[in-house]
């Protein structure tokens, strides 16, 4: 027999008398018991996940009713926010209901409090109604990504996807997003599949001008487009009125009421999020110092941090009692109606803001790692800006002192002309009645063949 077939013999163990030490038993069970709970977990997230797949095909089929389900987000405002108030005030004269979808219980009890119909926040607090609601809606209107972004999220996500859909989206981008950014966003990352596949398509796409279709197509899916408008730029070209200003932080509009009666100068600074530096870049881009420039030349200066990067505002309102901070996830439309001069830096809020006809300041001290480490700009984003644009602290002010100016002296006011070719190209209607044209969408989908 050759070695190469000789069996292998191992020495017999007895484990009789092997003994395990308490603390490695107490380590051992407890694994075990992890392993079971997270066999559990991942049990009832696999059920779930079965359970949305086949209420999304229930929903689909499900007869309809003409209702209307407005999909809320991180804040109570933006374009769904108008849209929604808006309605309500129509629903009647059309043969329609609505309902407002809350993204969390503070917004559900804010509406609540307020006597508004919303449907409940948990899933535990769901009547038969409340499903028979959300199955039978005709159109939902959104104005973001509508995603379950967690378990939690599955159901409405699930009851409403036979719903005929209008996005209104949040806002006219200089960056990147939706479809642009499969073939660079994490594929695979579930979520971030998860978001791409939420980007259409649409029944309709709401959009500020005609000649921007086909920028919008490459970023969304839809069906149809429509040049209605924003409904949150109504509230800057109109009054404001008393449901304008639920989720307003009513003390910073009041201190900015106050000032725009004195003719106090009003400074608005509305950057975007970055998404891999968390808050450090605030730090750099010594925002302290120039609250302290604005406060000594007697500017009222207020800040207000992306819906994204609002979670540090408690920390920030700590180590910089200097700084107005806006209050996290308010509303900000009916404060910015007030802004003498907008500082931001790629944040559509600055498109918006044309429709004031006031200067615009662009303050990107991180440019260069901002496009390389958080996101990519579409082409030719230069034609954007209709401001001007520093990088550093000193140009800042500079800049500053010359958009104050501008507003006692207009004939000084170089970038007048550009803001205004831009509105023009930007916005089809320049005017408050966004929501309405909203509105005579709604019910002719209400309307429309199932």
């Amino acid at each position: 027999m050759s070695i190469e077939n000789t069996p292998t013999v191992y020495p017999k163990q007895n484990f009789t008398d092997t003994n395990l030490d308490t603390s490695a038993t107490k380590t051992i069970l407890a694994s075990l018991q992890k392993l079971t709970e997270g066999i559990i977990t991942l049990d009832k997230r696999l059920s779930s996940y079965r359970s949305a797949r086949f209420l999304s095909s229930v929903s689909e089929i499900y007869p309809k009713t003409k209702t209307v389900i407005f999909a809320g987000g991180s804040n109570f405002g933006d374009n769904v926010k108008y849209a929604y108030l808006s309605f309500l005030g129509e629903a009647n004269k059309v043969g329609a209901s609505c309902y407002y979808l809350p993204y969390n219980s503070s917004q559900y009890n804010q509406l609540k409090a307020c006597g508004l119909p919303c449907l409940p926040d948990a899933l535990s607090e769901y009547t038969p109604d409340d499903i028979r609601v959300c199955l039978g809606a005709k159109v939902l209107v959104l104005d973001n990504h509508f995603v379950p972004h967690n378990w939690k999220h599955h159901l409405p996500h699930s009851l409403l996807r036979g719903a005929k859909t209008i996005q209104l989206w949040h806002g006219i981008p200089i960056k990147e997003i939706g479809l642009e950014t499969v073939a660079t966003a994490k594929i695979d990352d579930p979520n971030t599949v998860e978001i791409m596949a939420s980007c259409g398509p649409f029944d309709v796409f709401v959009a500020t001008s005609a000649v921007s279709q086909t920028e919008w197509a490459r970023k969304f899916s839809f069906n149809a487009f429509s040049t209605a408008g924003y409904p949150r730029n109504d509230v800057l070209l109109r009054d404001i009125n008393a449901s304008d200003k639920i989720n307003v932080d009513t003390k910073t509009l009041a201190l900015i009421e106050a000032a725009s009666k004195k003719k106090q100068p009003i400074v608005f600074y509305a950057p975007t999020f970055r998404d891999k530096s968390g808050g450090a870049w605030f730090f750099k881009a010594e925002i302290s110092k120039f609250a302290d420039y604005c406060a000594k030349n007697d500017y009222l200066f207020f800040v207000n941090m992306h819906p994204a990067e609002q979670e540090t505002v408690a920390s920030f309102r700590q180590r910089y009692p200097e700084i107005n901070f806006v209050e996290p996830y308010s509303d900000v439309y009916p404060l910015v109606k007030h802004a003498d001069v907008l500082v931001t830096d790629y944040s559509s809020l600055a498109f918006d803001f044309l429709l004031l006809d006031r200067p615009i300041v662009f303050y990107r001290p991180d440019h260069a790692d901002y496009i390389a480490r958080s996101r990519h700009l579409i082409k030719n984003h230069d034609q954007y800006l209709c401001g001007e644009v520093t990088s550093a602290l000193t140009e800042l002010t500079k800049a500053i002192d010359i958009a104050v100016g501008v507003c006692t002296k207009a004939d000084t006011d170089l970038y007048r002309s550009a803001r205004q070719s831009l509105r023009h190209r930007l916005f089809d209607y320049q005017d408050a009645f966004a929501s309405r044209r909203l509105n005579d969408l709604i019910a002719s989908l209400l309307d429309s063949a199932p």
